[in-house]
C-alpha cells in the first residue's frame, strides 16, 4: 500500500511540475500546439511552441558567451528551455523563428523555422495530411530527426510532410500520370532528388584494413599453435580453455575490425571536412 501511494505521489508531482512549465510557457506569450511525431500510436506525439529571437537578449548572450568562452553556448545547447528565457520571447505559431519541441519522453529541443523555395522554379508543391496537394511559393518548415514537419496555414499549425503514397491505396497507384517537368522541379524543391546516397569507403581504407587483419589473425593464430603444442607436451592446458582462448580471438578480432571501422570513419570526417 505503501509503494502504491509512493507512484501516485510521484506521478502527481511530475504531473504538477508538467502543467506548471506547460502555464510558464503560455504566460510568455507563445502559442502550442501538439504534432503527430510519425509513431503509430498517440504517444508519439509532441508538443511545440513559438518563440522569436530578441536582438538586445542575443547580443548581451553573445557578450557572455565571449567573456566565458563559449561556456553559456554549450549551457544553452544542453538546457534548451534556459536560452529560450534569456534571448526570445512568445509570438504565434505564424511568425515564430524557433519552435521549442518536448517529446513523449519529456525532453526539450530547440529547432530554427526555416523558409523553403527558389527563385529559379514557379513555386513549389506538397502533399498535406489528407492526400490533398499544396501549391505555394514558399514554405516554412523546421526538421527535427530527420523529419520535416511544414506549416499549413490553413490548418494554422504545423504538421508533419507527408509522402505522395499517403492515404493511397494499392489499387490506385494505376491511375497516376507520370509528372511533367515543371511538376517535377515544383516537387523537387521540397522533397529533394529521388535518390538514396551510397557512400563507398576508398579503396585504400578497404587494403589497410584487410591487410593490418590478415597481419594480426596470422600473428595470434602462430602464437595459439605453439603455446599449444608447449602446453600439450607438458600436460598444462586443457581442450576446454584452448577453446576458450579460440573464443576470446574471435571476440578480439571483431574488437579490433571495430576500431579500424571507427578509425577509417574518423579519416573519412577528417576528409570531408578538408
Amino acid at each position: 500500500m505503501t509503494k502504491g501511494r509512493g507512484n501516485v505521489s510521484r506521478q502527481f508531482s511530475t504531473l504538477t511540475q508538467q502543467t506548471k512549465e506547460d502555464f510558464d510557457q503560455e504566460r510568455n506569450g507563445c502559442e502550442t500546439c501538439w504534432v503527430d511525431a510519425g509513431g503509430e500510436n498517440y504517444n508519439s506525439r509532441m508538443q511545440i511552441w513559438s518563440y522569436r529571437n530578441s536582438k538586445p537578449k542575443l547580443l548581451l548572450t553573445y557578450a557572455l558567451s565571449i567573456l566565458t568562452c563559449g561556456l553559456v553556448r554549450l549551457i544553452f545547447h544542453w538546457k534548451p528551455t534556459w536560452r529560450i528565457a534569456l534571448t526570445c520571447y512568445g509570438c504565434s505559431l505564424k511568425e515564430a523563428e524557433l519552435i521549442l519541441i518536448r517529446d513523449e519522453n519529456f525532453e526539450y529541443f530547440l529547432r530554427e523555422v526555416k523558409f523553403g523555395g527558389q527563385t529559379n522554379v514557379d513555386g513549389l508543391s506538397f502533399f498535406g495530411p489528407n492526400g490533398e496537394i499544396y501549391d505555394q511559393e514558399y514554405y516554412r518548415y523546421f526538421n527535427h530527426r530527420k523529419i520535416s514537419y511544414v506549416w499549413y496555414g490553413e490548418r494554422y499549425r504545423f504538421r508533419r510532410l507527408m509522402n505522395a503514397d499517403h492515404k493511397v491505396h494499392c489499387g490506385e497507384y494505376h491511375k497516376f500520370l507520370p509528372l511533367t517537368d515543371k511538376q517535377a522541379d515544383r516537387r523537387f524543391v521540397v522533397y529533394g532528388p529521388n535518390e538514396i546516397l551510397v557512400k563507398l569507403k576508398p579503396i585504400v581504407h578497404l587494403v589497410f584494413l584487410e591487410q593490418h587483419r590478415e597481419e594480426s589473425t596470422s600473428e595470434f593464430l602462430s602464437w595459439l599453435q605453439t603455446l599449444q603444442a608447449d602446453c600439450k607436451y607438458d600436460n598444462f592446458i586443457s581442450d576446454t580453455d584452448l577453446a576458450y582462448m579460440l573464443a576470446l580471438n574471435c571476440y578480439l578480432r571483431d574488437t579490433q575490425e571495430w576500431l579500424f571501422s571507427l578509425h577509417a570513419a574518423t579519416l573519412d570526417l577528417y576528409v570531408n571536412i578538408m
